[in-house]
């Protein structure tokens, strides 16, 4: 694993699989969308096939733009076609589990993504869901929603999956990667 900043660095490091975690965009939207550089090289890696997982700020930055809190709207990677718009108020926060809907980066049709969600953002897609997302407690739905989105070899959502879940799970990006090779 080799670490990278989409903020200061300029290129991608070689690799073949990619991972945006968490974080607050919103707060560096002016110097993420500046870094031309890293932007282009992103998209190149994206269309070379390179497996791509992203969540929460990083769906934010594959989307097309980020609207901050002051309206101000900022070009993003445009992977993944949507648009993020940040809020003042808590869009959800706590513990989920997505059933993927078709084959993703990370699980087969059916399989389950476990996980949290904590943003103030939210994000209006160009394509379908690929998850089914929803909310218990003490065995009883509390919410559900569509969330998740992929693109070619791209992957985002706003959940922060626990890998330690299903060991499996990394074989299927893993997989990915090496397609790309």
């Amino acid at each position: 694993m080799v670490r990278f900043s989409p903020l200061r660095d300029r290129q991608l490091p070689a690799c073949q699989m990619i991972w945006l975690g968490g974080g607050y965009p919103e707060l560096h939207a002016a110097g993420l969308s500046a870094n031309h550089e890293m932007l282009t090289q992103l998209r190149a890696a994206h269309r070379r096939g390179v497996a791509i997982y992203a969540e929460c700020g990083g769906l934010m930055y594959l989307g097309t733009t980020l609207e901050v809190t002051s309206g101000e709207r900022y070009t993003m990677a445009d992977i993944i076609p949507g648009h993020s718009r940040m809020g003042t108020r808590l869009t959800r926060f706590g513990y989920c589990e997505a059933q993927a809907q078709q084959q993703t980066l990370l699980a087969a049709p059916g399989e389950w993504l476990r996980g949290h969600e904590f943003h103030y953002s939210d994000f209006s897609p160009a394509t379908p869901a690929v998850l089914a997302c929803r909310k218990q407690r003490d065995g009883k739905t509390l919410q559900q929603w569509q969330g998740g989105w992929q693109s070619g070899s791209a992957f985002a959502s706003y959940l922060h999956v626990h890998f330690a879940q299903r060991p499996t799970m990394l074989n299927h990006w893993l997989r990915a990667a090496r397609r790309a090779l």
